[in-house]
């Protein structure tokens, strides 16, 4: 009975996967992407497509290609399971849960309210794929599928993109740049398979980018300095900072949809002697939702109001945990701290102020780029080793997302000559 039933199931999702491959087929119109586009812009995630936007509005004469994938189903993150960031993980879901906060499931990736497991999203049939045009210079297809990076080994120059289109191969190049943006795994790992960059400099790359550009914002409050003592068998891992898995979302604003506006994440230190946990706080609002900077505010004070009360639950006690005061610029934030959660509210003022509504010098200073050259990238994010590429390995969501984008397509940057003299663009078969 019981292999009866197994085959039963299996056919069934044959018939399934064999109707919507072939309704994706005969059905949908046929996508046909042009051969040429100045950039063309790959990722899993959000950062894709506010790349793309950007660069297309920056230059009408130039034109761009979105591939935008449905899935991202492992995030880079400077993170390796120990015995503390285990416990913090499990401390951070048990005392939202004791504060209301249902269990959902991860698969969902915040379409409700509720503690999630897992940054990491799977889904079993294909997406349908579309080629959207949002504007006259700038194509986005989603769903979208790249195969493999076209890759000039002997010049050292990436060339464009193979990509699966209703299960057939189609090839777009780019005449400036390819940029490979977001933090989703299964998007670099093109470029090791490509031999462009071996997969364990892609490991210790992204391993060096800046904290305060991979997570979902740069607001790391309230942090929590961690007093416990330090077991005699504790082994801390090489990174120096760690961003947990675990993931809360909330509704600081009721809507009809139940549906999440604003994100925590935890990040956590745990090399002695000064070890930290610390709150991240992100909003979460669509292409169509244009907050005003009172509403901006006003999210993220609630969402860090969150993070204060399981920081100092009696759940998260069990570390003892004292709250480090911030200490903001005050001409910035507009408020002088007269205690740790009014310091607080001071540094999430700046941090907003710095990164939506302050002048381009303040910006600047606030985030300065020249930091940010590393072994591997140049200061606006070039592959050193690379012609033609750009990675973007941001997780930063608006409205401190945006900002960054005229520091780093700034035409102060020197260029690069990248493309070589004399070099024929060939076919795809010629770059393997």
């Amino acid at each position: 009975m019981k292999h009866t039933r197994g085959l039963w199931t299996i056919a069934v999702l044959f018939v399934h996967v064999w109707t919507w491959s072939d309704a994706a087929t005969t059905t949908a119109p046929p996508i046909v992407l042009d051969n040429h586009f100045t950039y063309i812009v790959l990722g899993g995630d959000h950062i894709a497509e506010s790349v793309g936007r950007y660069l297309a509005a920056k230059d009408s004469n130039k034109t761009v290609l979105v591939l935008k994938g449905s899935q991202c189903n492992n995030v880079f993150e400077p993170s390796e399971p120990s015995r503390l960031w285990l416990d913090v993980s499990y401390l951070f879901a048990e005392s939202a849960h004791y504060q209301g906060y249902e269990f959902i499931d991860p698969f969902l990736h915040g379409s409700k309210p509720g503690i999630a497991f897992t940054n990491h999203t799977v889904g079993f049939l294909p997406p349908v794929q579309q080629l959207y045009a949002i504007d006259p210079n700038l194509q986005m297809l989603t769903g979208a599928r790249p195969t493999r990076i076209i890759y000039n080994k002997a010049s050292s120059t990436v060339l464009g993109v193979e990509v699966s289109i209703n299960f057939e191969t189609q090839y777009v190049f780019a005449r400036e740049q390819l940029i490979v943006a977001g933090r989703c795994k299964e998007d670099y790992q093109l470029l090791s398979r490509a031999q462009v960059v071996s997969s364990a400099i892609l490991e210790k790359l992204f391993r060096d980018v800046p904290l305060n550009i991979a997570l979902n914002s740069p607001i790391v409050a309230p942090v929590f300095k961690i007093n416990s003592l330090v077991p005699i068998d504790h082994v801390p891992t090489k990174q120096p900072y760690h961003l947990l898995a675990t993931e809360l979302f909330i509704e600081t604003k009721k809507n009809d949809d139940n549906r999440p506006n604003a994100k925590i994440n935890i990040v956590l230190k745990e090399q002695p002697p000064y070890r930290w946990i610390g709150f991240c706080p992100s909003l979460i609002h669509t292409e169509n939702e244009l907050y005003d900077r009172n509403t901006l505010l006003q999210v993220l004070m609630d969402t860090t109001e969150i993070c204060r009360r399981l920081g100092t639950s009696e759940t998260f006690q069990t570390l003892n945990l004292t709250m480090v005061t911030h200490q903001p610029d005050s001409v910035m934030s507009g408020c002088v701290p007269e205690s740790p959660a009014k310091s607080l509210q001071s540094f999430v003022k700046q941090t907003l102020a710095a990164a939506t509504f302050g002048s381009e010098e303040q910006t600047i200073a606030t985030l300065p780029s020249s930091s940010y050259e590393t072994e591997w990238l140049t200061r606006d994010f070039r592959l050193k080793s690379t012609r033609n590429l750009r990675l973007l390995p941001f997780g930063l969501t608006s409205p401190f997302l945006e900002r960054w984008w005229p520091q780093i397509f700034s035409p102060q940057h020197p260029a690069r000559h990248d493309n070589v003299a004399g070099q024929a663009e060939g076919t795809p078969e010629d770059y393997q």
